[in-house]
């Protein structure tokens, strides 16, 4: 179920088709209030969390991704939504103009919440204070130096993305990514499709001496 292709996924088209382009989150922190969807014209749909037809979360890293934010947001541009449509350009500009009600000043408590919970399992953990005067204590180990780096920007020919579309019960990939394996393992578990009705093509690489296996 996996073939090769030195095309690129951006130079297919199909009549008909829809662009699809990912709505983030505006802020790094806070929790979801209202989405106006209802601003959104005719013929232009908005899927989110309820929409995914199997499991909304990524196994990655020994944790899991969430696909789409539900009611917290825990980072600046994390996925709440896919906007698609049949012009590309209405579809990003929904994305940038899209209307959503965020309350920023909402608080909870890290330790109790589901993305740092224990069954999800904990990769790290940090507790900030503010407000306090700071003392030096005798275990505190403070650590000064100065450092340089050469900042390597990554150099793609296209827009970071993929082609895809369902045919007689079959899912269709077409994507520059490196890790096929993870690529249908995260669709099978995400779109609810079974494996051998998974069919990925590999598109031109963006660059052949880059490290990422799974951006896209």
């Amino acid at each position: 179920n996996l073939s090769f292709s030195n095309g690129f996924y951006s130079d297919i088209y199909e009549d008909g088709m829809l662009y699809a382009s990912i709505f983030r989150s505006p802020v790094p922190k806070g929790r979801i209030i209202d989405i106006h969807i209802d601003e959104i014209p005719d013929g232009y749909c908005f899927f989110f969390i309820y929409d995914v037809p199997a499991s909304n979360s990524i196994k990655s890293m020994g944790g899991d991704i969430p696909v789409f934010s539900g009611k917290d947001i825990s980072y600046l541009g994390q996925p709440i939504g896919i906007i698609t449509g049949p012009n590309r350009k209405i579809v990003r500009k929904l994305c940038k103009e899209l209307k959503i009600d965020i309350d920023e000043h909402f608080l909870y408590d890290e330790k109790q919440s589901s993305s740092f919970s224990e069954k999800n399992n904990l990769l790290a953990f940090r507790e900030i204070k503010t407000g306090i005067k700071y003392e030096k204590g005798e275990d505190d180990i403070e650590i000064e130096d100065e450092w340089e780096s050469e900042i390597k920007s990554q150099s793609f020919s296209e827009t970071n993305g993929a082609f895809c579309y369902v045919k007689n019960q079959k899912l269709y990939i077409f994507a520059p990514n490196r890790w096929t394996y993870n690529l249908r393992k995260t669709l099978c578990e995400v779109t609810g499709f079974s494996p051998e009705n998974i069919f990925i093509t590999r598109t031109n690489l963006p660059d052949k001496n880059t490290d990422i296996l799974w951006l896209n």
